[in-house]
C-alpha cells in the first residue's frame, strides 16, 4: 500500500511541476533547463512583438 502511494505522489509531482532538481538526473536538468530558456525567450519575444502591435492583440 505504500509502494501504491509513493507512486501515486511521485505521479503527481511529475505532473504538477513539483519534482525537484535534485531527483533529476544531469542530463534531465540540462533538458529541463533548456526548456525553461527556450519558454522565457519565447515569453519575451511574444511580449516584444506584442508592445510592437497594440492595436492587434493577440486572441
Amino acid at each position: 500500500m505504500i509502494e501504491l502511494a509513493r507512486a501515486f505522489l511521485a505521479a503527481a509531482a511529475e505532473y504538477f511541476g513539483w519534482r525537484k532538481r535534485v531527483d533529476l538526473t544531469p542530463a534531465e536538468r540540462e533538458a529541463q533547463a533548456s526548456r525553461e530558456k527556450r519558454e522565457e525567450e519565447s515569453k519575451a519575444i511574444d511580449q516584444w512583438i506584442d508592445s510592437q502591435n497594440p492595436k492587434n492583440p493577440k486572441p
